[in-house]
């Protein structure tokens, strides 16, 4: 079974949501059916997502390769990365591929926009916290002398 990249827990949620429906549509006298209704009931992305990872898998074990597949959902760590902004998709791929070899597991990345970072960002993992955040180091600088040299 090949499994596409999840970078992001919206995505992860929005597949496990879909499986259970995709489970639904399984017949297994109704191999035409099953195809058209992942085509049609599901978005594109989910729909690409399970036309991957059921790639030249045999009509008959999808029910089979499906419940690999939710063990492997539910295997996922997730990694919460609070930044200023929201990511552009590129951004997250980067992030998600620089975070995937340091996190030991398979991750998918919980992003959580908040303007009072300000600049930089967190991650929460594993109950382990880091804090790379302007705030953060605004918070631990004295500014009075910076600021003292800047008067007259």
């Amino acid at each position: 079974m090949k499994i596409p990249s999840i970078y992001t827990k919206e995505t992860l949620d929005q597949i496990v949501f879909d499986l259970s429906s995709l489970r639904l549509s399984y017949n297994p006298n109704d191999e035409k059916g099953f195809k058209q209704k992942l085509l049609t009931k599901f978005s594109s992305q989910s729909a690409a997502f399970f036309l991957e990872v059921l790639e030249n898998v045999p009509f008959e074990d999808i029910p089979k390769i499906l419940d690999e597949f939710e063990k492997f959902l539910g295997s996922l760590r997730v990694v919460t990365l609070v930044l200023a902004f929201a990511p552009r998709p590129e951004f997250i791929q980067e992030i998600h591929n620089r975070v995937s070899k340091i996190v030991p597991e398979a991750c998918v990345l919980d992003i959580v926009v908040d303007g009072a970072v300000v600049g930089g960002f967190s991650i929460d993992f594993s109950g382990k916290f880091f804090d790379f955040t302007l705030a953060q180091d605004l918070i631990k600088r004295d500014l009075s002398e910076e600021l003292k040299s800047c008067s007259p």
